[in-house]
């Protein structure tokens, strides 16, 4: 891969050899991994006003031949000052199975309203609903490099109703184009080269029409008021990350231990003796969490998975303090996302 300096005319006045032995980086390599497959400008990630780079190496072999990118920091020449990876093992996307991946990259800019540019990486390789159908994955980047959430788009993710079939290769390239339909987010072209439309391998392209990211959120409700609030949410429910609240039990000086439960439903109007009860526990369980008490407050840390189908769940969570009696806390209504 080479940094061109350009001139006014586009001639070369300088240039910079990012590879295994120059410009700095420093990421292992191996025969055929085939660096630099696709490029994507990721604009100034990192705020150190240089931009930096996405690289896909798409035959990665230190990835277990499934592929990856890197992102480059780069320096002001265009050597690299530092590195991140993205692969089935690394940089956030741990455990999400990809073949191929880093064939192609598009700068979608930020499409979930963080303040970070986001990235769209093909694989067309990949085995969703047949073979090598093909993949595109929206990755939602932190300005380390690494990734928040992601979106998968493929025969069977993603919303795409479009047909598939084998051997298409849908991710074999892409292309940023803007916001097209006037929605406020940008949209994606996905070049699917072994097509069969029309004749053997004529190729085709997709014109993808993307939804917003889900924005994580926590709102307090406490239905006829006869609670005490005192659970709080101290972070928001994003996927990937902890969640984190805190149960005050200053007012309830005997408090032994905190029960926080998360249910599917939210519920009102149900008085026991404890208070109103505001979570719909003939709904599903998602989680039940106790601790003991110490101090005049609990801070607890919910992990909440890194899974996209995830996104746009909504759950109600309450606390219970027991101990010199028991009292029901005010609900949480909490939506998982970004």
């Amino acid at each position: 891969m080479w940094i061109l300096f350009l001139n006014a005319d586009g001639t070369v006045k300088g240039h910079q050899k990012i590879s295994a032995t120059e410009g700095g980086f420093s990421g292992p390599l191996d025969d055929f991994d085939f660096l630099g497959s696709s490029l994507a400008s990721l604009g100034d990630l990192d705020g150190d006003g240089v931009g930096d780079l996405a690289v896909g190496t798409p035959n990665d072999s230190v990835a277990g031949g499934l592929g990856s990118v890197w992102i480059l920091f780069l320096n002001a020449d265009g050597t690299v000052s530092s590195h991140s990876r993205i692969s089935s093992e690394h940089g956030g996307l741990q455990g999400e199975f990809t073949v191929t991946f880093g064939t192609s990259a598009a700068f979608l800019g930020d499409q979930d309203g963080d303040g970070v540019g986001d990235l769209a990486v093909g694989g067309w390789g990949q085995d969703d609903g047949g073979s090598d159908r093909g993949a595109v994955w929206n990755l939602f980047l932190n300005t380390d490099g690494t990734v928040k959430a992601f979106q998968k788009i493929s025969s069977t993710h993603g919303g795409f109703t479009g047909t598939l079939e084998d051997d298409d290769w849908f991710g074999y390239s892409l292309a940023a184009l803007g916001d097209q339909d006037g929605d406020g987010i940008g949209d994606l072209a996905v070049g699917a080269a072994m097509d069969d439309d029309g004749g053997s391998d004529y190729g085709a392209l997709w014109l993808l029409f993307l939804d917003g990211a889900v924005h994580a959120s926590s709102t307090p409700r406490n239905g006829a008021g006869t609670n005490v609030p005192c659970l709080t949410s101290q972070s928001v429910p994003a996927l990937g990350a902890t969640w984190d609240t805190q149960v005050s039990h200053a007012h309830h000086p005997g408090a032994a231990f905190t029960i926080l439960y998360a249910h599917a439903g939210p519920a009102s109007g149900v008085l026991i003796p404890a208070g109103e009860v505001l979570v719909d526990v003939a709904s599903m369980r998602l989680f039940r969490d106790t601790a003991v008490s110490s101090g005049t407050f609990d801070a607890r840390s919910i992990p909440v998975p890194l899974d996209v189908a995830l996104t746009g769940l909504t759950a109600s969570t309450q606390a219970l303090i027991l101990g010199s009696g028991a009292e029901l806390c005010n609900a949480l209504d909490v939506r998982l996302g970004l």
